[in-house]
């Protein structure tokens, strides 16, 4: 038997694909390096990111290098 995800009572979205029910993304470290970080590009495949967040990466979603072997998405990734 499959679980029914809690919808919006507002918009009737999954709340995990409601922009008002999610939980608001993690401030960004304020001690992090970013001169480590490479350019922005479309992903050529889902995934996860390595930053803080973890969320899902989906083909084309711009994202970029973490200087360290992973990829930050739009959120993790932005320059201060």
């Amino acid at each position: 038997m499959t679980a029914v995800e809690a919808r919006c009572e507002v918009t009737e979205l999954p709340e995990s694909m409601c922009a008002h029910c999610r939980p608001p993304a993690p401030e960004p470290p304020e001690s992090r390096d970013t001169s480590l970080f490479g350019p922005w590009f479309p992903a050529g495949h889902d995934g996860d990111c390595d930053g803080e967040c973890g969320s899902e990466i989906e083909e084309g979603d711009m994202i970029r290098s973490d200087g360290q072997g992973g990829w930050l998405c739009l959120v993790c990734g932005a320059d201060e």
